[in-house]
């Protein structure tokens, strides 16, 4: 699967991706539109959702600044 994944990445001249990145990626997306955690811990076939927690705490560090964000902006126009 990643030799044909390849040879397309190398026919687009685009930057080779392996199945895993396009696996992770996946997970990233589904967190960035907000998809319930336990949803795409199970999509992802994680043992549990620690798992999914440590791998895309990246992600969910990223969406809870934009939380922050948000709860400010709601915070000011209350006060």
């Amino acid at each position: 699967m990643n030799k044909t994944l390849k040879k397309i990445c190398q026919h687009l001249n685009i930057q080779t991706i392996t199945c895993h990145v396009l696996r992770h990626t996946h997970g990233s997306v589904f967190l960035y539109y907000n998809l319930n955690i336990k949803y795409v811990s199970r999509q992802l076939g994680h043992k549990d959702i620690v798992t999914t927690l440590q791998i895309y705490s990246h992600v969910l560090d990223e969406l809870e600044q934009t939380e922050n964000r948000k709860a400010d902006a709601v915070m000011e126009e209350l006060f």
